[in-house]
């Protein structure tokens, strides 16, 4: 444990520390805050080492842990309420097996939830399909992983699945599909109602060309089958484009993003323009209407969060639970 204190001040708090929990930083990766990090005690997290993951413990004296007891790479999401981390293991023998185990955060002990042989139960997809875990619902019992390729990766309209496993039916299936899901940032809505638990938001990358394209990205959110296709009120007008990595604000049904304006291809660094943080609420829509912020009812459904700052520059986001 590292003590940094260049990043203390006079105008710091009183008993201020700052510590790095990894002096070896190779193989570190950043923490995105649009994915949970944090356990159910609001302090303990998880950040990825030289040595593999581990659980940095906040306490009077900072301790680590490996997550893992081996050093094999591991696909792992840790679960929004931070009672768990779900991840997965492979097999390529005899067609290849994938696994996927649920670890306590509180025992360290490890359940597995799901199991598949060659193909995957339900959408019937090889196992080769399957790509990352990207993200786990609030009730924990479907995770959601970010785009599979659902046909020969050399053409150009190959569509981009989201695959959902159902733990309770031990099935698979295609939440929904598009050329344009590469990298969707798909995140499960953190509420705990029933109904919002099984939302899904998912970034759309038109043309893979999300600041210089003609209209950019936009934002949508489908229930887990497939069902209730929505708008975010964001982009897609000629003026206002989107950086992605939205978030979901807080545990509520509205998202929030942060947005370029007069389709800035500076990416917000050029002089007089801003990055403006957005709140929105899902808006009815038909499947192939990518309107945005034209959409019937999103002017009604959108607050603009940061227009009290003169020079606001906002990028990345993350929300407590009130949002």
């Amino acid at each position: 444990m590292k003590e940094c204190k260049e990043f203390i001040d006079s105008n710091s708090p009183k008993g201020m520390r700052v510590r790095q929990p990894v002096i070896d930083t190779k193989g570190a990766v950043l923490i995105y805050p649009d994915v949970p990090c944090f356990l159910a005690d609001g302090r303990s997290f998880v950040f990825n080492s030289s040595a593999g993951p581990k659980v940095c413990y906040l306490e009077k004296k900072v301790r680590t842990r490996k997550l893992f007891p081996d050093k094999k790479p591991h696909d792992f999401r840790i679960t929004i309420d931070g009672r768990y981390v779900y991840y997965t293991e492979r097999e390529t023998k005899r067609g290849g097996r994938l696994t996927l185990f649920r670890k306590d955060l509180e025992t360290f002990r490890s359940e597995v939830l799901f199991g598949a042989s060659g193909k995957l139960p339900g959408s019937n997809l090889p196992l080769s399909r399957f790509s990352h875990i990207q993200t786990v619902s609030s009730d924990n019992r479907c995770v959601a992983t970010s785009g599979c390729l659902l046909g020969d990766r050399r053409k150009s309209d190959t569509p981009v699945g989201i695959l959902v496993i159902d733990i309770d039916s031990g099935q698979t299936r295609i939440a929904a599909q598009d050329p344009d899901f590469s990298n969707p940032h798909v995140q499960y809505c953190r509420s705990p109602e029933v109904d919002a638990s099984h939302d899904l938001m998912i970034q759309m990358n038109h043309s893979m060309a999300p600041v210089s394209g003609a209209l950019g990205v936009d934002a949508h959110v489908v229930r887990d089958d497939g069902e209730n296709w929505r708008n975010l009120p964001w982009g897609r007008d000629g003026q206002e484009t989107l950086i992605g990595h939205q978030i979901w604000r807080g545990h509520t049904r509205a998202g929030v993003t942060v947005t370029l304006e007069h389709c800035d291809t500076s990416y917000g660094w050029a002089d007089g323009t801003r990055q403006d943080v957005v709140a929105g609420w899902p808006v009815s829509a038909a499947r192939d209407a990518h309107t945005g912020s034209l959409t019937s009812g999103a002017a009604n459904a959108r607050v603009e969060l940061s227009k009290t700052f003169p020079k606001a520059r906002f990028c990345h986001l993350c929300a407590d639970a009130s949002g």
